[in-house]
């Protein structure tokens, strides 16, 4: 359910940022914490696709994986 669960975040977080964005809010750069399981190649797709969607430039969102997931061998 990762990949779900990652999905509907990133929906939620561009989302957000749009918000923002529309009511003029300076808007910080959003941090995003990645599954290793997520990182497969949709999710480049997915994550432009809700860019565009929302209208939320790249420059605002980050994508995050820490080392302890990839050290423990979590698989991709």
């Amino acid at each position: 359910m990762i990949e779900q669960v990652g999905d509907w975040v990133l929906q939620a977080v561009c989302r957000q940022i749009a918000q923002w964005i529309k009511a003029g809010i300076a808007c910080p750069k959003v941090a995003v914490n990645i599954a290793p399981a997520q990182l497969k190649p949709r999710l480049v797709e997915f994550v432009a696709q809700m860019l565009e969607a929302h209208f939320v430039p790249a420059s605002l969102l980050e994508l995050e994986i820490t080392e302890g997931a990839l050290v423990q061998g979590e698989p991709i």
